[in-house]
C-alpha cells in the first residue's frame, strides 16, 4: 500500500509507505489465524455474536468483526468493538484475547493518530506477550510500536523497536516477517540520514525478497535503493534502481507500483 502526502513524494515513498503495510501485517497476524486475508462478513458476524455465550469464541468473534471495521476505514467501530472484546476477555482472564484485543485497538489509534493511546495499547500487549513468553507477539508489537514512533517521527526510538524485533524474528527463523522489517530499518536510517546503513538494510531485504521470488517486494526494495543514492545525488545509480523497479513493476503488472515509479522518476 503506498500513499503521498503534503511530504515531498522521494521522502514519503521511502518511509511511510513501508510503515502502513507493515502495520496491516502485523495486526493480521497477531490476531487472526486466517492470514492477510478478511473474509468475513460483518452483518453475519453481527447476528452470530448475539447468541454466543461469553466465552473465548464471544472473543474471538468480537475481534473479527474489529478487523472487518478496520479494513473499512470505519475506525471509530473498529476501537468500539475492540473495546468489547478487551471487556469480555479480561472478565474471563483469557491473556490471549486481551492481547489480541489490545494490539487490534492500538491499530485503529493509530489510524486516527491517536499515538499515545496506541503505544499505550500496544504497551498493555507486550506485557502479556513477554509474560506469557511469546516471542511472536512480542516482535510484532516491537515492529508496531516502532511505527508509532516513526510516525511521531522520534526515529531513534522506533529504530530501537525495529532492532528488537528483527533479533526475535532471526530467532524465530521469520524470514518474510525479517524482510518486512529490514525495509523499516532502512526507511528510518534513510529519515537519519544515514545513507550508508539505509541503502545495506534495503540490500538484505532484497536479498529476502529475491530468495522468495516476491518480485513486487523486490521492486519495493530497489525503488528504495535508487532513493538512497537520489538522497546522495548520485542520480546515475539513482535511475539504475529506479529503472529496475519501474521493470520489475510493468512486468507484474502492479499498476499502483507503476504510478509511484513513474511519479519517483519525475
Amino acid at each position: 500500500m503506498e500513499f503521498v502526502s503534503s511530504v515531498p513524494v522521494k521522502r514519503t515513498l521511502s518511509s511511510r509507505t513501508f510503515l502502513i503495510a507493515t502495520i496491516l501485517v502485523s495486526v493480521l497476524c497477531l490476531c487472526s489465524s486466517v492470514g492477510a486475508q478478511i473474509p468475513w462478513k460483518k452483518d453475519s458476524l453481527l447476528r452470530v455474536v448475539k447468541n454466543m455465550p461469553q466465552d473465548s469464541n464471544r472473543v474471538n468473534t468480537w475481534l473479527k468483526i474489529d478487523k472487518v471495521y478496520n479494513s473499512d476505514g470505519v475506525f471509530d467501530s473498529a476501537i468500539y468493538y475492540g473495546k468489547k472484546a478487551l471487556e469480555l476477555a479480561t472478565f474471563l482472564k483469557y491473556d490471549k484475547g486481551i492481547a489480541s484485543a489490545n494490539v487490534d485497538i492500538a491499530v485503529s489509534y493509530w489510524y486516527v493518530g491517536n499515538f499515545s493511546e496506541s503505544l499505550n495499547t500496544n504497551y498493555a500487549a507486550l506485557e502479556i506477550f513477554e509474560r506469557t513468553g511469546d516471542q511472536k507477539g512480542i516482535s510484532q508489537v516491537y515492529n508496531n510500536m516502532g511505527i508509532v514512533y516513526a510516525s511521531q517521527r522520534n526515529f531513534k526510538k522506533a529504530l530501537e523497536c525495529y532492532l528488537i524485533t528483527l533479533s526475535i524474528k532471526k530467532k524465530l527463523g521469520d524470514t518474510k516477517a525479517m524482510a518486512s522489517t529490514l525495509i523499516n530499518i532502512g526507511s528510518t536510517y534513510d529519515e537519519l540520514q544515514e545513507y550508508d546503513k539505509s541503502f545495506m538494510y534495503y540490500r538484505e531485504a532484497l536479498v529476502i525478497k529475491r530468495s522468495m521470488n516476491d518480485e513486487k517486494g523486490e521492486a519495493i526494495c530497489l525503488l528504495n535503493m535508487g532513493m538512497v543514492h537520489d538522497n546522495l545525488r548520485n542520480m546515475d545509480s539513482a535511475l539504475y534502481y529506479y529503472d529496475a523497479s519501474l521493470a520489475l513493476r510493468r512486468k507484474i503488472n502492479d499498476r499502483r507500483g507503476i504510478v509511484s515509479s513513474l511519479a519517483t522518476l519525475g
